[in-house]
């Protein structure tokens, strides 16, 4: 359920499943700069159906719809703004992307979040 409708029916396992059209990246890039990661954020919103790129604490992940490059891609794009990589790991959704993905992203949850803070 979201914003007082039904999204989609079933077990956690069965909604990871539905969205398991996803892939996700998670790269370990410590020291990355303000400016090396609003380069990558552009640079990796170009592609197609990217749907949520974030840093904390030194990593990096990046979730869209199945791209079989994806981890080049996100390496490429480090690589080009001079970024240190230690680690890239590809990983199947957790029902948080699930939810995420089901409900329009982060930007609609925010939006429902912040209407509702309103309305109180």
């Amino acid at each position: 359920m979201f914003a007082g409708r039904l999204v989609q029916v079933g077990t956690p396992d069965e909604l990871k499943h539905s969205v398991s059209e996803l892939s996700m990246v998670e790269v370990e890039t410590p020291g990355l700069s303000s400016t090396q990661l609003d380069k990558v954020r552009r640079k990796l919103s170009s592609i197609n159906h990217v749907y949520r790129v974030k840093y904390s604490e030194s990593r990096l992940q990046v979730s869209c719809e199945r791209r079989d490059a994806l981890a080049e891609d996100v390496a490429g794009a480090l690589l080009e703004v001079g970024a240190r990589i230690r680690t890239i790991n590809t990983k199947d959704p957790t029902l948080e992307e699930a939810f995420i993905a089901l409900t329009g992203g982060e930007e609609e949850i925010d939006r429902f979040m912040e209407s509702a803070a309103h309305a109180k």
